[in-house]
């Protein structure tokens, strides 16, 4: 059962690429093949409500997760 379950969650919590690439005379963020807007916050106390907000990047500090 352990081992499912931690299949499972591999299989849904995979890396989005996510990269740079020059469009035009700018540069752009890219999500999943897509321009990604940064709307986000310093610091990791409260992703619910970053989320109720509309925000989707958050900025952590230091080794303690």
């Amino acid at each position: 059962m352990l081992v499912l379950t931690l299949a499972a969650t591999l299989l849904t919590h995979q890396a989005v690429p996510t990269k740079i690439v020059k469009v035009g005379p700018a540069w752009q963020l890219q999500r999943a093949g897509k321009p990604y807007f940064i709307k986000g916050v310093g610091g990791t106390e409260k992703p619910d409500l970053l989320k109720e907000l509309g925000g989707n990047s958050m900025r952590g500090w230091g080794t303690e997760r």
